[in-house]
C-alpha cells in the first residue's frame, strides 16, 4: 500500500470522525437551545419587568458562555481527530511492507557517515543491514517500533518513526492533516 493510499485512508477515517463529532455537537446545540427557549418563555411570563431585564442580561451571558464552550469543545474534537490521525499515520509507517519501509529509511541512513551502531526494531534488523552505511553495525531494540536510532562516537541521531512523527515533524504533519481534513 503506497504512502498516499495510507494517508488517504487515514484522511477518510478522520473525516468520518469529524463529521460524527460535528453532528453530535449540532444536535447538542439544538437541544440546549430548545430547552433554554422553553425555560425562558415560561420564566418571562412569571417575572416582572425588572426581573425580565435581569433575565435578558443572563441570557446574553449564557449565550456567550455557550458559544465559548462550543468553540472549546470543537477545538478539543479537532485536536482529538488530529491526534488520532497522527497515531494512525505512525502505526501505518511501522507496519509498512519491507519495500516501502526501505524506501523511507534509506534516505535517512544516507545522511550518516563514520562508524556507529544502528538500533532498529527486531523485525527490521535484516532489512536495515542491507541498506546500512558502511561502518555501522545493526542491533535490535525493543524500544523502537520503526525507523532507527544511530549511536555515533560523539552523538546520537534519533530517526525513530515515533520521534519523526511526534517531535521533529509534528507541526508539519499536524498542519497537513488539519488542512486535508478541513479542520482549519
Amino acid at each position: 500500500m503506497a504512502l498516499q493510499d495510507i494517508l488517504q485512508k487515514i484522511l477518510d477515517e478522520a473525516a468520518n470522525e469529524v463529521t460524527k463529532i460535528d453532528d453530535e455537537l449540532t444536535e447538542e446545540k439544538k437541544q440546549l437551545k430548545t430547552e433554554f427557549d422553553q425555560q425562558t418563555a415560561v420564566s418571562l411570563e412569571e417575572l416582572s419587568e425588572k426581573k425580565a431585564e435581569a433575565l435578558a442580561s443572563i441570557k446574553i451571558k449564557t449565550n456567550a458562555m455557550a458559544r465559548r464552550d462550543s468553540k472549546s469543545q470543537l477545538q478539543q474534537a479537532r485536536r482529538t481527530v488530529i491526534s488520532r490521525a497522527m497515531k494512525d499515520f505512525h502505526e501505518k509507517l511501522v507496519a509498512l511492507p519491507d519495500a516501502e519501509y526501505e524506501k523511507i529509511i534509506e534516505p535517512l541512513l544516507a545522511h550518516l557517515s563514520g562508524e556507529g551502531t544502528l538500533f532498529v526494531p527486531k523485525a527490521r534488523v535484516e532489512l536495515t543491514k542491507k541498506v546500512a552505511p558502511k561502518g555501522f553495525t545493526v542491533e535490535s531494540s525493543e524500544d523502537i517500533s520503526g525507523g532507527f536510532v544511530a549511536k555515533l562516537s560523539s552523538s546520537e541521531v534519533d530517526c525513530s518513526f515515533h520521534s519523526l512523527v511526534f517531535s521533529e515533524y509534528c507541526n508539519e504533519i499536524e498542519s497537513f492533516f488539519a488542512q486535508k481534513l478541513n479542520l482549519i
